[in-house]
């Protein structure tokens, strides 16, 4: 979660994505504003598109990360 944005909140996994989100709809918004919630993970899980699915202002992102190394000469 970015410090730079204090209207962004971490969705806690205990919470379910449509109960966090109608909360912030109804504690955190002014009239008009829309609210989504982005879920970036290694893995998403069954459960977890499950929950997600009709649910409406979620995205779900998968990420895969790789290194790779070069030997550096030394002058």
């Amino acid at each position: 979660m970015p410090s730079g944005n204090p209207n962004m909140r971490a969705i806690q996994s205990s919470d379910s994505p449509s109960r966090k989100l109608n909360a912030i709809r109804k504690n955190q918004t002014e009239p008009g504003q829309s609210v989504r919630s982005i879920i970036v993970a290694r893995h998403i899980s069954e459960d977890l598109l499950l929950a997600c699915s009709g649910v409406q202002g979620v995205q779900l992102f998968q990420y895969e990360l790789s290194v790779s190394l070069r030997q550096a000469g030394l002058e």
